[in-house]
């Protein structure tokens, strides 16, 4: 695959070829049935405070990636991730996960990608997974969340981990999630999470990474979404999402 600015054109969705698509969107979420029902069964079909899970298929996905000009989707699962309590369930769950991403990779070539899952804070069934991912299923890079039940990600039992994407340049998509507890019982229940508490979860995560060393010591590329971006140190509000660096699909 081509980087975005190279692209010259690809197969629509409904048949016809838009030589104007050239966005790669690496910030696109997938649901598929059996992660839905999952969410449901386990208590969490209204995930941070959301209304619901938001319809979402292939289909759709394309249709919408045409209307917009979209390319390419990342595709990646948000949060609440993969990990519920259970490290084995969560183990089987990202490998199915992360298999249906490759399937649907396969059947629309070009149009998406892959931040694969790891079951986190399960570090040796992560460090597996991210193996399998990458290696085996050539996913872009991995997602994981601002914290992962309390696991920040400058944590240092994540070092094995780190060690395993930096031999291979990785790259690895930062979504927030809800924090570990409640800041303020009223406020949690009164917004979404993503209407203020991902702002900070982002900036205590990525704070959290940067002055432990976790980038000074591993080579790993770091993308940071947040719908508002986050807040440095002075509380001054900086929309990082978008340029972080020139993404750039790993080669087929």
């Amino acid at each position: 695959m081509s980087d975005l600015v190279s692209m010259n054109g690809v197969q629509s969705h409904t048949g016809g070829v838009y030589r104007d698509l050239k966005r790669i969107d690496v910030h696109a979420h997938y649901i598929p049935e059996f992660y839905r029902e999952i969410l449901v069964q386990s208590g969490l079909g209204q995930p941070d405070g959301i209304g619901s899970l938001p319809p979402w298929d292939e289909n759709i996905a394309l249709r919408a990636m045409d209307r917009f000009g979209v390319s390419t989707a990342i595709l990646s699962i948000s949060s609440p991730g993969v990990h519920f309590g259970d490290d084995s369930r969560a183990r089987t769950l990202a490998r199915r996960l992360n298999e249906e991403g490759t399937r649907l990779i396969e059947e629309y070539p070009s149009r998406f990608g892959l931040f694969a899952s790891v079951p986190l804070p399960d570090v040796a069934g992560s460090i597996q997974e991210a193996i399998y991912a990458l290696d085996e299923l050539g996913a872009d890079g991995i997602v994981v969340e601002s914290n992962h039940r309390g696991m920040y990600l400058g944590d240092q039992l994540l070092d094995p981990l780190y060690q395993e994407l930096d031999r291979r340049g990785t790259v690895v998509f930062v979504h927030p999630t809800s924090p570990p507890c409640d800041c303020n019982a009223r406020l949690a229940q009164q917004y979404p999470q993503p209407m203020m508490e991902f702002i900070f979860e982002t900036t205590r995560s990525i704070c959290d990474m940067i002055l432990s060393g976790v980038l000074e010591r591993f080579l790993i590329f770091v993308y940071v979404t947040c719908r508002r971006g986050f807040t440095d140190s002075d509380g001054e509000d900086r929309s990082i999402a978008s340029t972080a660096w020139p993404f750039q699909r790993r080669p087929a």
